[in-house]
C-alpha cells in the first residue's frame, strides 16, 4: 500500500509570479465570459416574440410555458417555479440552543476533555 502523503504538494513548492499571473488572468476571463453570457441572455429575454398572435417578451413566453408544464404535472417545472419565487425549503437546519443547554453541553465537553487527559497521563 502506498503512503498517503505521496500525492501531497511539498510545503516548499510555491507558484512563480508568472504562474500566479496566469491564474488571475484565467479567472478574470471566466468572469467576463459569465457576465457576457448573462447580458446576452437578459437581452434575449427582453426581445418581443409573437405567441398565439399575442406580442410578448420571451421571458413572458417562458413563464407561461413553465406554468403550463407545471399544471400538466411536470415536477421539475413546479420546482423551478417554487425555487424562483423564493419558496424553496432550507437546505440547512437552524438549531437554537438556550443558555442552560449550552452550559450543560460545555460542562459535559470539559468533563470529557478532563477524563481524556487523565487517561493519557
Amino acid at each position: 500500500m502506498a503512503k498517503q502523503d505521496d500525492n501531497l504538494i511539498p510545503q516548499a513548492h510555491k507558484l512563480t509570479v508568472d504562474e500566479q499571473s496566469k491564474g488571475g488572468k484565467k479567472s478574470g476571463d471566466a468572469r467576463r465570459k459569465r457576465k457576457e453570457f448573462k447580458t446576452l441572455l437578459e437581452t434575449a429575454l427582453c426581445e418581443q416574440v409573437e405567441v398565439n398572435e399575442k406580442a410578448m417578451s420571451r421571458a413572458e413566453a417562458i413563464v407561461i410555458s413553465l406554468i403550463a408544464k407545471a399544471a400538466r404535472g411536470d415536477v421539475q417545472a413546479f420546482l423551478a417555479i417554487r425555487d424562483t419565487i423564493g419558496e424553496k425549503p432550507k437546505d440547512k437546519v437552524d438549531v437554537k440552543v438556550n443558555n442552560s443547554e449550552r452550559a450543560a453541553y460545555l460542562k459535559a465537553a470539559e468533563a470529557i476533555k478532563t477524563s481524556k487527559r487523565g487517561d493519557s497521563e
